[in-house]
This record gives C-alpha cells, sequence and structure tokens, in this order.
C-alpha cells in the first residue's frame, strides 16, 4: 500500500471514530461539542498536509508504474 494513502485512511478513521464518540455522548444526553471541535480543527488543520503526502505518493507511485512498464516494452523488444 501507498504510504500517503494509509496515513490519509488514519485521519480519515480518527475522525469517524471521534464523530462516533460524539454522537454516543450525545444519545447519552451528554456535552459532546467539544468533540466535534476537535473534529472539525483536526479535519481543517491536517487535511493540506495530508493531501500533499498522498499527492506525493501517488506521484511516486505513478513514476514508479511508468518504470516498469517502460522495462516491460523494452524486453519485449
Amino acid at each position: 500500500m501507498i504510504p500517503g494513502i494509509a496515513l490519509v485512511q488514519t485521519e480519515i478513521l480518527v475522525l469517524f471514530l471521534l464523530i462516533q464518540l460524539s454522537a454516543y455522548r450525545g444519545a447519552l444526553g451528554e456535552e459532546a461539542q467539544g468533540i466535534m471541535i476537535m473534529v472539525l480543527l483536526i479535519a481543517i488543520l491536517a487535511s493540506p498536509l495530508l493531501l500533499v503526502v498522498f499527492f506525493l505518493s501517488l506521484q511516486r507511485a505513478l513514476d514508479r508504474g511508468k518504470v516498469l512498464v517502460e522495462a516491460g516494452v523494452r524486453s519485449a523488444d
């Protein structure tokens, strides 16, 4: 798996975990606003960084695939 994708998946997993926790606490009548503020902060602050990491990882994978295809074409000739 591409490391950048794993990082993005981890962020999404943490955000959904916090959203579920907030929904659970809200259903019990407890305060959940602080958790939702934390979800918003994590999403806003981490997303630009993860987007850069994701695209750089994707570009490396595409370059690697291109090299492999070119090597395969050369060996077939």
